[in-house]
Order: structure tokens, then C-alpha cells, then sequence
């Protein structure tokens, strides 16, 4: 299934015109992102292209970090960068740090300028009592809150996803991301 995203936004970059572009460490380690643009609103895809002798490479953006572990033979080895609808335009580092099995660290920087995005808003009018719960239910919301917390949190080191991959329904796919709820 990761080999199949994987080619498929590979496939789609070279087909559409998407930004590309590769860095490469003075030992030989290459790291290629992918993006249909770099505006908020879109994904990165990074992978690592040649991973001889590395052990691992972490993409700092923002943020947060991104771990990628080469996955062995034949293996893709990749992360999925969001840029949030609420990137500040200007300039972004990417600090990029790889980790060489004979215990050599080589640091790449890299300096992104995002520009400026309007998206549409659509405001949304409910009742009060959908919107401040009764105090009865507080531990519950607490609760779950730190569920989703601790869930949301997790960051597994290889693709677990299994097969190919499938369209969540036949129909017409419709762009839904990149709309401001309030």
C-alpha cells in the first residue's frame, strides 16, 4: 500500500507539474519532498532517495519533528508534512539532521517561502448549550481529551497500513479541506 502512494504521488508530480526538488547531504544521503505547491493548505511528501549508511534522518519543521528510518529492502521511507491552513506567510526553515550508522551527524538547513492564503469561511451558528457542555459531563470531556491526546500523539516509525489502497466511496471526490469553519 505505501508503495502505491507512494508512486501514485510520485506519478502525480511528474504529470501536474508539482514542485519537486532534492537535497543531498556531503556524505551522499538524498531527501526529496514533493508538494503540489508550497502554500498552506497543502501536504509535502518527503522520502529518503539514497540512505546508504544512514541510520535515520529527522526533518524539523516548525514545530515538529519528522523521523524517518530507512525501511529496509526495497522499503519507502517517507513522512507526510502538513502545511496548516494557518501558516504565517514568509520564510520557514526546515532543519534537516541525518544519523549515520558510524555515528556521523551531517545537518542540512534549507529555507522555504510560503506566501499568503485566503480560504473560504463558512460561519456556523448553533445553539449555547451545544457549545458550553454542563459541568456533569467536564470529567468526561477531560478525559477523552487526554485520550485523544495520548492517541494522536503516537508516531510509528514504519507505514502500517496493509494492501492497496481503496477510495472511501465511488462517487465524485469533492475538495472539502482548506475551509475555515467558525
Amino acid at each position: 500500500m505505501l508503495l502505491s502512494l507512494c508512486l501514485f504521488l510520485a506519478a502525480s508530480v511528474a504529470a501536474s507539474g508539482m514542485e519537486s526538488f532534492t537535497m543531498q547531504s556531503p556524505l551522499g544521503t538524498e531527501v526529496e519532498f514533493l508538494a503540489p505547491s508550497l502554500e498552506p493548505g497543502q501536504i509535502i511528501l518527503a522520502r529518503i532517495k539514497a540512505a546508504s549508511g544512514v541510520k535515520k534522518v529527522l526533518i524539523h519543521f516548525l514545530d515538529r519533528t519528522y523521523d524517518l528510518e530507512p525501511a529496509g529492502e526495497g522499503g519507502e521511507t517517507f513522512a507526510f508534512i502538513g502545511l496548516d491552513l494557518g501558516l504565517k506567510p514568509g520564510t520557514h526553515d526546515f532543519d534537516i539532521t541525518f544519523f549515520r550508522k558510524d555515528g556521523q551527524t551531517e545537518l542540512l538547513e534549507k529555507e522555504f517561502s510560503f506566501p499568503a492564503k485566503e480560504f473560504p469561511v463558512k460561519k456556523l451558528w448553533v445553539k449555547e448549550r451545544y457549545v458550553t457542555p454542563p459541568p456533569e459531563v467536564r470529567a468526561r470531556i477531560d478525559w477523552e481529551a487526554e485520550l485523544l491526546q495520548s492517541i494522536y500523539g503516537i508516531v510509528t516509525a514504519q507505514w502500517l497500513g496493509d494492501g492497496k489502497f481503496i477510495l472511501p466511496h465511488n462517487g465524485e471526490m469533492a475538495a472539502n479541506f482548506g475551509k475555515k469553519n467558525l
